[in-house]
């Protein structure tokens, strides 16, 4: 690391940030992703990216950074093939800013998205406008707090039927030969009309949850894995991502914003753009019922099953916030408890204790992903910041020529 993580540090209006990337079996999605960050819109030092590895071995990640050109602050870590979770929390362990932004290994950052969410925390500082609700206790003893910060969610439809290339390619190659290298990730808000743009569904429903009076009581939809920043501490406060789903899909992130709403958190919509290079995904008739049954167990609440539902197109959004009312967030007294400590696989840290159980508990895999070996670790890979951070910086990396065959099993 360029120099020692300080967790102790109070929420305050923030300069930097850090990326947060949880990644399995990505291989040129995860190129395009690390090469819109090196253009990012900040001056050099404002942000550090750490990648965690959620795959058995490092083959795939190390082929990528392998062609990346320097210009980004970034470490490497493993998470064991424990989930996407997990994988988070191992990386916000690791990150070396207070304030935490998420992306998946498949979303494009618009140059100015970074920005974006650095300034929509710093205003809510400057206004003095806690993110917590009124009367709930902002964290670190009483400091503002910018709640939990979505962009936008830009799905990129031509992609939906590429599977990812099991050998890492140029470009990416969707419908009608359409395709994109590196270079047009570099800004990608200039190239996306070829790609069939098309709002998210989950875009829309956060939207209109955070936006809309009557729909209060889904604020907490908003909270998506990518896209998405929040305070150290206001994700230590709701006791992190729950690891013990493990590698089950159907909404850890969303049920991290059930977890932060309860604590008092406040949501926010901003208009910053990430692309998503979306992948069509199999069994989630299967996965989404079951992990929202297991969500309403754990959380007492038998409405909250019905998010499932929702999540399937099988009710309306009206119908799901009647049936949620009674989930408005109301002021806490007192921070969540957490409990059961988890062990960050390979990293030489153990992460703060923290609301994640043992993920080999997890009795089904999401979208074809195996459980992981848990190897240890190589060391962490640092990158230093290069001033010329240009597309003109992809000549010096040759890559292998587009889509090659389908990875069994990876379905995005």
């Amino acid at each position: 690391m360029d120099r020692p993580v300080n967790h102790t540090r109070s929420a305050r209006s923030p300069t930097s940030l850090s990326v947060v990337i949880p990644t399995r079996a990505r291989t040129t999605r995860l190129l395009l992703t690390l090469a819109a960050l090196r253009e990012q819109r900040l001056p050099e030092g404002r942000f550090d990216v750490v990648l965690v590895n959620d795959a058995p071995d490092r083959r795939v990640v190390d082929e990528v950074l392998a062609v990346l050109p320097d210009g980004l602050r970034l470490q490497v870590a493993d998470s064991g093939g424990r989930g996407v979770a997990h994988a988070r929390n191992v990386g916000a362990e690791l990150a070396q800013e207070d304030l935490l932004f998420f992306l998946d290994d498949d979303t494009v950052a618009a140059p100015g998205l970074l920005a974006a969410h650095l300034a929509a925390h710093a205003e809510a500082v400057r206004s003095r406008t806690p993110g917590h609700q009124p009367g709930a206790p902002p964290p670190n003893g009483g400091t503002a707090s910018g709640g939990v910060v979505h962009g936008r969610i830009t799905d990129l439809s031509a992609f939906t039927l590429t599977p990812e290339p099991e050998v890492l390619a140029a470009r990416l190659v969707g419908a009608r030969g359409r395709s994109i290298g590196p270079s047009e990730a570099a800004d990608l808000s200039r190239e996306a009309p070829r790609f069939g743009p098309r709002r998210s569904f989950i875009e829309r429903v956060a939207r209109k949850a955070v936006e809309t009076p009557e729909y209060r009581a889904l604020a907490w939809l908003s909270c998506v894995g990518t896209n998405t920043s929040l305070w150290r501490a206001d994700f230590e406060r709701a006791g992190r991502f729950d690891a013990s789903y493990g590698t089950l899909w159907g909404g850890e992130d969303l049920e991290l914003g059930l977890r932060l709403a309860a604590s008092g958190c406040s949501f926010q919509m901003i208009d910053a753009t990430g692309y998503h290079l979306p992948t069509a995904r199999r069994r989630v008739t299967e996965t989404l019922p079951r992990f929202w049954r297991l969500v309403a167990e754990r959380h007492g609440d038998p409405a909250l099953e019905r998010v499932g539902a929702f999540l399937l197109g099988r009710m309306e959004l009206a119908e799901l916030a009647a049936l949620l009312s009674h989930r408005v967030p109301r002021p806490h007294t007192s921070p969540a408890t957490p409990h059961d400590p988890e062990q960050a696989t390979g990293t030489g840290q153990t992460p703060r204790t923290g609301r994640t159980a043992d993920a080999g508990q997890a009795t089904e895999q999401a979208t074809g992903q195996a459980t992981g070996s848990g190897r240890p670790a190589a060391p962490d890979r640092s990158r230093a910041a290069n001033p010329a951070r240009t597309p003109a910086g992809w000549a010096a990396a040759p890559l292998p020529t587009p889509n090659g065959a389908a990875r069994p099993g990876t379905t995005g």
